[in-house]
């Protein structure tokens, strides 16, 4: 198998227990996080659907930045943190 057909399902089937599990707690978490997965599920599946292939699909962008942007913002809430500014890591956290 190819190295892009791997990672088209894993996140094909990451992303739809993600959601299924957001579903089923609704109440416990932010529904930010169902069209988060519903978002990426929807990129992905367009991304899959091509017919030629770019050097890059939009669904492996977006999954780039879905991946880094939460990556860099918990670097920097930990980095403040641990320096014990604690009202600035508050600050770093998106609402």
């Amino acid at each position: 198998m190819e190295l892009d057909t791997i990672l088209f399902w894993v996140v094909c089937l990451s992303s739809a227990s993600a959601l299924l599990r957001a579903l089923i707690h609704f109440r416990a978490l932010d529904p930010g996080w169902i069209a988060t997965f519903l978002l990426i599920l929807v990129v992905t599946g367009a991304g899959g659907c091509g017919i030629s292939r770019p050097p890059f699909t939009p669904a492996e962008r977006c999954g780039a930045v879905l991946v880094l942007v939460p990556a860099l913002l918990s670097h920097l809430y930990l980095r403040l943190f641990l320096q014990q500014r604690y009202r600035a890591a508050r600050r770093a956290l998106p609402r």
